[in-house]
């Protein structure tokens, strides 16, 4: 099978969820089929490619850099204009260039598309131009790490900032007409949650087919911390995400002021680490509070994984299944997470980790996996065994593999 994928994000260095699903589909896709990617590499000067920069691709590349671009600017644009934030910030001439010469030289079996911003990118295949025959049309799939209107949706109603809270509900309602004109045109539409799911299901029929693919996690490279480690007292809390993304932001924020003194009261010599890449001056400043640590960006963030006590995830925005929190199920960490930061996961609070929404209660049972070393390596165990069951990236590729290729067969290349 040959196909053409289009992504707004290069996939080294995978430091981020986004670009960790897009090297783990494209990769385990290419073992079998044909595959030519064509990705946006946005300039980032503190990006670390640490062992990632030898890593040889196994796909046809074509890579497009894309300018420096102000978000505040962007965001401004975005405002004054029907195009989402997304949208916005991920046209490029040169890509659409490429994309569109592709597309007139070469047959592909198959058109993928990562994240529904990049699905602009593709109009001319449903402008009335393309002469498909009937046996000839690429099947088109659409691989949504969030549905747009769910994530914005969670923000508007969040406790962040008034100021996101209205900027959401204009990206909602944009969310709202992408999803209305481009989903019923995909064949396949894949989604990490359930609630996802159904979601997508309001905007289509049955010629659209829809696939649960959660987010997974490499369980070889991400390999769990020795029970000697775990069981040992230390009293590092971390959270682990790139900074740069206002959810995380808003999480560490309501951590160290409505979570982290509550815990301090009991153990107060806990440290909290904060470990992500790109944080703002605001973030940046929490490491003058007491026990609170800002690492930016880090080579490898398994080794502060390895260093935790207990892993928290106090998200309080944001959709889809976080890869932080799989990451450190895959680690066996025991794991404190609000709803959100375990959502779409197949798990039990108080089994493979626990679910608190409330402050009280999530320093409650922070304070227990502290004191209780026991019941940490029991509860991380639970985690890394889950993960093995059902989140490796390759069986959930495997499925998706397996499921595409009986759609190209079943439609003979697709149908008109």
């Amino acid at each position: 099978m040959r196909i053409l994928m289009l992504s707004g994000a290069y996939p080294l260095p995978a430091n981020n969820g986004a670009r960790r699903r897009i090297l783990a589909t494209a990769s385990h896709l290419s073992q079998r089929h044909d595959l030519t990617l064509i990705s946006l590499r946005e300039h980032n000067p503190s990006a670390v490619l640490s062992t990632e920069t030898a890593y040889e691709v196994p796909w046809q590349d074509y890579v497009v850099d894309l300018p420096v671009k102000s978000r505040w600017r962007t965001a401004a644009r975005s405002c004054f204009s029907r195009h989402s934030y997304g949208q916005v910030k991920y046209w490029n001439h040169n890509f659409l260039s490429i994309t569109e010469k592709l597309l007139e030289a070469q047959h592909f079996d198959c058109i993928w598309v990562h994240v529904l911003n990049m699905a602009p990118y593709i109009e001319q295949c449903f402008s009335g131009n393309q002469s498909w025959q009937s046996r000839s049309r690429p099947i088109f799939v659409l691989d949504q790490q969030n549905v747009d209107e769910l994530y914005y949706r969670s923000f508007v109603n969040s406790k962040v900032n008034v100021t996101w809270r209205m900027y959401a509900v204009l990206e909602m309602l944009k969310a709202k007409y992408l999803q209305k004109r481009w989903f019923p045109r995909f064949d396949a539409i894949l989604s990490v949650a359930p609630e996802d799911l159904q979601k997508t299901a309001q905007y289509v029929d049955s010629r659209t087919s829809l696939w649960l693919a959660p987010n997974g996690v490499d369980i070889d490279y991400f390999q769990p911390v020795s029970q000697q480690d775990l069981r040992e007292r230390t009293l590092i809390l971390v959270f682990g995400g790139s900074m740069d993304v206002a959810m995380n932001q808003d999480a560490v924020y309501w951590f160290a002021a409505g979570i982290l003194p509550r815990i301090k009261q009991q153990v107060p010599d806990v440290q909290f680490w904060i470990v992500g890449r790109d944080p703002p001056a605001a973030v940046r400043s929490l490491a003058e509070r007491q026990g609170i640590r800002v690492t930016g960006t880090v080579p490898d963030v398994r080794d502060y994984y390895r260093q935790t006590a207990v892993f928290v995830v106090p998200l309080r925005a944001g959709g889809g299944t976080k890869l932080k929190t799989m990451e450190a199920m895959a680690m066996g960490l025991p794991i404190v997470s609000t709803a959100v930061g375990a959502q779409g996961l197949d798990i039990e609070s108080g089994r493979h980790l626990y679910i608190a929404d409330n402050p009280e209660v999530f320093a409650a049972y922070t304070v227990e996996l502290l004191e209780d070393r026991n019941k940490a390596l029991q509860m991380g165990g639970e985690a890394r065994r889950l993960v093995e069951q059902q989140y490796s990236w390759k069986s959930i590729i495997g499925e998706v593999d397996r499921k595409l290729t009986d759609l190209v067969h079943n439609k003979g290349g697709g149908v008109g």
